[in-house]
């Protein structure tokens, strides 16, 4: 698929649906080549925090090396839409699936 002929304003209210997370990241870098403005790259933690008192740490090689998403480094600009995976704070409506 080549997203580059559609304008950003058509996506707005739509959803792509992709098979691997691989595609979706794909088709997001596309998607996001479209729109104006300067990309801004924010990066994961690289600490796993599995009990509060007690720090467990892996190497940022693995954590880095791990596939999901989002990915380790998330390319965003301005008017970009981004999907919330999780709740994080519900009297403010930042809950899942909120765009």
């Amino acid at each position: 698929m080549n997203l580059s002929t559609i304008m950003p304003e058509e996506l707005k209210g739509r959803a792509i649906l992709a098979v691997t997370n691989d595609a979706s990241i794909d088709i997001n870098n596309q998607v996001l080549a479209c729109l104006p403005g300067e990309t801004v790259v924010f990066q994961s933690v690289d600490i796993v925090r599995d009990d509060p008192n007690d720090r467990l740490t892996f190497p940022v090689e693995f954590l880095n090396s791990l596939t999901g998403m989002p990915p380790y480094k998330l390319n965003l600009k301005p008017g970009c839409i981004i999907m919330l995976l999780r709740n994080l704070v519900s009297t403010k409506d930042l809950c899942n699936g909120t765009r």
